[in-house]
């Protein structure tokens, strides 16, 4: 848990969240025309508690180089209490330009907001780094309907029908 995370954390600790896994139960690729699809059964779970979250997830890699990802989550009723999750990717570092339609230009949250307005955004990935005194998550935009981060010969574009959150890091 991060700061901002400080009033769950006792929460986060007896549910062993900061101890957790990811276990894979059941992976599977196909190839079919100019598509890939690789599909995976995969729980989230500590070492030594059950699994508080089973998933299925999609990856559909289409011959253009376009990705869908479709991500289905059922948690234990058991676990009354669930921490934010979120998909990490590690892209190459050339990839350090930002284009995105959300909250901004200065970092956002749901509960952080007000110096921020809705609006088509570029920057660096650098100059979306915002110092704290102490570590933690930074540089959030939330509400967003896409984000492009491209550098080099590569683009990453990811869109949703719901807006969503992201950051987006050197580190």
């Amino acid at each position: 848990p991060t700061d901002n995370d400080r009033k769950i954390k006792l929460l986060w600790k007896n549910n062993h969240y900061n101890e957790s896994v990811t276990r894979v139960y059941e992976i599977s690729a196909k190839c079919t025309g100019d598509e890939a699809v690789i599909t995976a059964h995969v729980g989230m779970t500590g070492w030594y508690i059950q699994k508080f979250l089973d998933l299925q997830i999609q990856w559909t890699v289409h011959g253009g180089g376009q990705m869908d990802v479709s991500i289905q989550a059922q948690r234990d009723p058991d676990f009354r209490f669930l921490p934010r999750f979120g998909l990490r990717l590690f892209m190459p570092k050339a990839m350090d330009q930002v284009s995105y339609c959300g909250i901004g230009p200065m970092e956002s949250y749901v509960d952080k907001r007000r110096a921020s307005w809705y609006g088509k955004f570029d920057s660096s990935v650098s100059d979306l780094h915002e110092d704290y005194l102490r570590p933690q998550e930074n540089g959030s935009h939330h509400g967003c309907d896409y984000v492009i981060l491209q550098g080099g010969d590569c683009t990453l574009t990811v869109l949703s029908q719901e807006s969503f959150s992201f950051n987006a890091s050197c580190y």
